[in-house]
């Protein structure tokens, strides 16, 4: 197996491990305020959270999957726009004659 492969597969399991650490590490419920509503933690008489929130980790996934999409969703339309100027650039170039033969 090629050294680059081994080291594609080791930086794979090395994100995995970091993903799953952060993960845990923001496991805990937090308030959040939604467009419409809102969540709270519930906590007992200790000041413990019992129920309710969300979790943090829950909350920073949609935001990166958000961004993702926003940020294709935008490469999209540049590339289609882009490829809308270049054929009608290339119509344009069709149709159009030199002044070299002009009447």
């Amino acid at each position: 197996m090629p050294f680059t492969q081994q080291l594609g597969r080791v930086s794979l399991v090395v994100l995995a491990v970091l993903f799953v650490v952060f993960a845990l590490a923001n496991a805990q419920a937090v308030d959040f305020s939604w467009v419409f509503g809102e969540t709270e933690v519930l906590r007992d008489s200790r000041g413990r959270p019992v129920s309710g929130g969300v979790p943090l980790i829950v909350l920073l996934i949609a935001s990166f999957v958000f961004g993702a999409l926003v940020t294709a969703l935008a490469i999209f339309q540049v590339r289609r726009a882009r490829s809308h100027r270049e054929t009608a650039a290339k119509a344009g170039r069709r149709g159009r004659r030199s002044p070299k033969d002009a009447p």
